[in-house]
């Protein structure tokens, strides 16, 4: 199997999802580097395959994308680094798996709030009969939701040879 450019770009991606889902899962915290350079090398992307409509067509998608993101993030529900990383990654991946890359996020996203509440009541019934001091606020890593999403459909596009 021949390297192309396309999965250079691919793997750097798949790298930079790795560590924002690290990141997110340590700190509680998105680099805003993750996604400049998500979105940088999405330009070079679509620039080298010369597919200036798919180019065109991604950054509608992402833009749509980013505005939906950013009224859940004004109501407090999604986290800015979240709203960057997620716009980002969808522009990186393309309209063909625009879709994909939403409903993907959207198990993986649940499936990490349900770990997350079972940790809180495990912590809970842990502490029963103990005086209860300062209450932890428990937050989901949603950017590592964005990142499993992310890395499965560059997978996918590996796999089906998609430039």
């Amino acid at each position: 199997m021949a390297i192309s450019v396309s999965n250079i770009l691919i793997a750097i991606a798949g790298l930079v999802l790795l560590y924002s889902a690290y990141s997110d899962i340590r700190y509680r915290i998105l680099p805003d580097t993750a996604s400049l350079v998500l979105v940088c090398l999405a330009v070079i992307r679509w620039s080298w395959a010369e597919d200036w409509g798919g180019l065109v067509w991604s950054f509608t998608c992402a833009l749509g994308l980013f505005v939906l993101s950013a009224a859940v993030f004004a109501r407090g529900w999604l986290g800015g680094g979240d709203v960057k990383l997620m716009t980002a990654t969808s522009f990186f991946v393309g309209t063909n798996s625009f879709l994909s890359f939403i409903v993907v996020m959207s198990f993986a996203g649940g499936g990490l709030s349900l770990l997350v509440l079972f940790q809180i009541l495990v912590k809970r019934i842990g502490s029963m009969g103990r005086p209860r001091g300062l209450e932890v606020q428990h937050t989901v890593p949603y950017g590592a939701a964005i990142a499993l999403a992310g890395l499965y459909i560059l997978y996918v596009q590996v796999r089906s040879g998609v430039n």
